[in-house]
């Protein structure tokens, strides 16, 4: 057995974009009236986006980020 299959401290093991799957985050569309938070932030949204994550956003019209600010 060779000791980089052992060892978890080697250059191969760890959580590379290659070896594992993307994660899918969904930020849904509130049904409360006059609920305008999110749980997410169109900069935040980004930050995961670039970390390997799927992000989903439902249409909302009452989100306090317009829609579009998630699109870009």
């Amino acid at each position: 057995m060779s000791s980089e299959a052992t060892n978890p401290s080697s250059s191969h093991a760890g959580t590379s974009a290659e070896t594992q799957p993307r994660q899918a985050i969904w930020l849904r569309c509130e049904k409360k009236p006059f609920e305008h938070r999110s749980a997410l932030t169109p900069t935040t949204a980004k930050v995961l986006l670039d970390n390997n994550f799927d992000v989903m956003v439902e249409r909302d019209p009452q989100r306090i980020f317009d829609d579009a600010e998630f699109e870009a």
